[in-house]
């Protein structure tokens, strides 16, 4: 599979949630999110646990891709496997990265020829990305009954007229990216194309590979968005976005001796595509969107075609609320299908919801909710979100604010973990396992003080549980078998963030979880204590913006209970307003060269230097 730029046709669709409004202030306690129920929210109102991170956040926290942002969060940890493009997990209070949901601009990013339908983050790059926002935990009703978490990503919004920005990016390890994006709009209509190319020569991502070679990665990226208002109530939303990716990696097997080898490369494509209509009034929302996602791997080991998959998730939705008086219903249904081209496999999943979210008591916002999903292969489900935020007014602007949220959920299993298990290569207790689904549950308390207009703290316990979860046997490789019993992790999150008198904003997170399987072992790659702590300052009336941040890791381990690094790395990151045209950024990662390792046997990036030059228009 070449790279080359793809011609694209109209079929894709931007969620109906995806229009936000203007945030009226820089305090994180005062922004609105969309991700918790579909609907605009004060996150200062929410049960639920929200983070989100906006245009400045992003700039302070910059890195080359997605997930390493998202290292930021609290309660977030990722583990890479070799470098940019690679291998990339992320865990929502230490629960699996398949059971998290990732969208872009209302477009799900799912590997549908993955074990068990992962999101895209391998492949995901902060260019264009303008908002982040993530719900921790099983509150996703409006997502799935297998959503732990959610991860919804919004990229630049078109605007009227003509504008546009060029960009390109040098950094370590023979990093180069190269970005474009085109504007055009007027007062109803707007469209908005991004592209991007990016090659690196990467590191070696295995220890064991002893000859030095670095394993490269390369990704093109087109995104467009577009949408048309008819009239002050009805709009018609677009999204199509499409990746070609190629990824060098090591520990492969040759295609005809099958002995170990660390020639391999994979060629990938996703095309995705979301088309949505919305109708909207001041007292309700109607809004109706298909979307499909395809993706085709290819396999290369040692120069040879060893193997492709191809895969396809095709849904169908419909959400809409009213508000009646003090009180707002929110109800939806999809239907989702998904289809393994490699194992000929394919299900259907209808999902219906409800729920209710209240504010008829002073100072009290409540919310309940119920999902029923009839699944082709595993039957029936009912998964269930409740939650209350209350206010405790204090004098001097100061508050408190008492929260707690409970939900369940299910995951059937994947297409891939089930046909391999029927497969020839399963064996012993794993060979011909008819799976059944897993089961979670959990719930946070939360406190919140707003000690003033600029500053503000949080802590969190929260407690997570997984029944008859379905692991790969990594020690015999059997294949997939399922677990008797429950997994649970539980810790605390505490959050701080102050706007000082100056301007400059100093953050700080920390979170601390207690993670065990079904026997009691630590769970796999889950630091029990993961910290962060940045410092964001702007001089030159706004020109010069600088941030400094630390990220701490302690106390995983692997397979065999190997511990992992305990280690702190720091990064730096300076932009500066050349014109009011032309910006200069120059950062600095793993500042003092800190030698680390968050999977067993893979390598991680040491330090390296990066800058870019951007000019908009």
């Amino acid at each position: 599979m070449k790279k080359t730029y793809l011609t694209l046709c109209c079929a894709a669709l931007l969620s109906s949630q995806a229009t936000f409004a203007e945030e009226n202030t820089d305090n994180s306690l005062e922004k609105i999110t969309v991700v918790s129920a579909g609907i605009e929210q004060n996150i200062n109102e929410l049960s639920a646990s929200v983070a989100v991170l906006n245009e400045e956040d992003l700039i302070g926290r910059y890195q080359l891709s997605v997930a390493d942002t998202l290292r930021t969060v609290a309660g977030i940890h990722v583990s890479n496997s070799g470098g940019l493009g690679k291998n990339t997990v992320l865990r929502v209070r230490g629960e699996e990265s398949f059971r998290t949901r990732l969208y872009v601009d209302g477009v799900e990013l799912t590997d549908p020829t993955a074990p068990q339908l992962t999101p895209v983050l391998d492949d995901l790059l902060l260019n264009n990305v303008s908002r982040i926002e993530l719900l921790k935990g099983p509150q996703g009703l409006i997502y799935g009954a297998d959503a732990g978490g959610v991860v919804r990503v919004t990229t630049q919004e078109t605007g009227e007229g003509l504008s546009g920005n060029i960009a390109a990016e040098f950094a370590g390890f023979g990093t180069q990216q190269y970005s474009a994006s085109l504007n055009l709009g007027n007062k109803t209509s707007g469209i908005m194309l991004n592209v991007s190319d990016l090659s690196s020569d990467g590191i070696n991502a295995q220890s064991t590979d002893v000859s030095g070679e670095t394993d490269g990665y390369d990704n093109t990226t087109l995104h467009l968005k577009g949408q048309h208002q008819f009239n002050e109530q009805l709009g018609l939303q677009l999204v199509i976005r499409s990746t070609e990716g190629e990824t060098q990696y090591d520990g492969c097997f040759d295609n005809t001796t099958f002995a170990p080898i660390n020639n391999c490369v994979t060629e990938s494509e996703q095309t995705s595509a979301r088309l949505a209509l919305q109708y909207r009034t001041e007292a309700m929302q109607h809004s109706l969107g298909y979307a499909i996602t395809d993706v085709e791997k290819d396999f290369i080991n040692n120069g040879e075609f060893g193997f492709g998959n191809e895969g396809e998730i095709r849904r169908l939705d419909y959400q809409g609320w009213y508000q009646l008086g003090a009180d707002t219903i929110s109800f939806g249904v999809d239907f989702k299908a998904e289809e393994d081209v490699l194992n000929s496999t394919d299900r259907d999943n209808k999902g219906y919801f409800v729920e209710w979210l209240s504010e008829r008591f002073d100072n009290i916002n409540l919310n309940l909710g119920v999902r029923y999903d009839d699944n082709d292969t595993f039957g029936s489900f009912t998964s269930w979100r409740g939650g209350i935020n209350y206010l405790l007014p204090l004098q001097n602007q100061q508050s408190l604010r008492f929260k707690a949220t409970w939900g369940t959920g299910f995951r059937a299993p994947g297409l891939f973990e089930q046909a391999y298990n029927d497969g020839p290569f399963a064996y012993g207790d794993a060979a011909g396992l008819q799976l059944k689904e897993e089961t979670s549950q959990g719930y946070d308390l939360g406190l919140i003080h707003k000690v003033s207009a600029n500053t503000w703290w949080s802590l969190t316990w929260f407690e997570q549980q997984i029944e008859d979860e379905i692991l790969f046997d990594a020690v015999a490789f059997q294949g997939y078998l399922q677990t008797s019993g429950k997994s649970d992790s539980q810790g605390i999150e505490f959050e701080t963030e102050s706007t000082l008198s100056n301007g400059d904003k100093i953050w700080f997170n920390y979170t601390y979880m207690d993670s065990e399987d079904q026997a009691g072992n630590q769970r796999l790659r889950r630091p029990e204590q993961l910290a962060n702590l940045g410092y964001q300052q702007e001089f030159n009336d706004g020109q010069t913006r600088w941030s400094l941040y630390a990220h701490l890791e302690k106390g995983a381990v692997d397979i065999g209970n190997m511990p992992l690094s305990n280690f702190v790395t720091v990064n730096g990151n300076i932009v500066w307003d050349l014109t009011a045209t032309l910006t200069a950024q120059a950062y600095i990662n793993n500042l003092f060269d800190r030698e680390y390792t968050e999977v067993q046997g893979f390598n991680t990036q040491g330090r390296h230097l990066g800058v870019k030059l951007a000019l908009s228009f």
